[in-house]
């Protein structure tokens, strides 16, 4: 039997395009969920990798607002801080999430959450240099899937392919 093999180049994501920023924040969200499973590494001894998950969770959340910001007609600055990609989403995107969060989660709030992990993706990969002693990763997990909901309804209701599941 003989066998070939075929070199092809398989298109990227589009440039400031709010459903390829989904997809993407869709992959770092579900490794955050992934990284956030206890996992069995030994007899008796259980792993979950808390900063990593967190770290995720908090890129996605980043990407899902950018996406957000962009559908709602204007363009996604390059920062990390989500506090300030916030203040740019419109308010109706911002209040579902909030509506989603506040049912699930009641302390911290949603605004304080909000201002604490701002920049929590940063911090996170610098854990070292940063207090971050209190981390708890339920409330992040909450918010970044408030935002992956709100996201992909949002990219279902704007997308020009009709039929389109984000």
């Amino acid at each position: 039997m003989k066998t070939a093999s075929f070199t092809f180049k398989v298109g990227g994501s589009t440039p400031k395009d709010p459903l390829s920023i989904y997809h993407l924040g869709q992959g770092f969200f579900l490794a955050g969920k992934r990284c956030l499973l206890e996992i069995a590494v030994g007899p008796g001894a259980m792993q979950c990798l808390v900063s990593p998950g967190v770290a995720n969770l908090c890129f996605a959340i980043e990407l899902f607002m950018k996406s957000l910001i962009i559908l709602g007609g204007q363009d996604s600055p390059r920062t990390h801080k989500l506090a300030d990609l916030g203040n740019l989403l419109d308010r109706s995107d911002l209040e579902a999430v909030k509506a989603y969060y506040d049912v699930r989660v009641q302390d911290p709030s949603f605004d304080n959450l909000l201002i604490e992990v701002s920049e929590f993706f940063v911090k996170l990969r610098y854990e070292y240099e940063f207090d971050l002693f209190s981390l708890n990763d339920h409330p992040v997990s909450v918010l970044a899937e408030g935002f992956y909901l709100s996201c992909a309804d949002r990219n279902k209701r704007t997308s020009p392919v009709p039929g389109l599941r984000p």
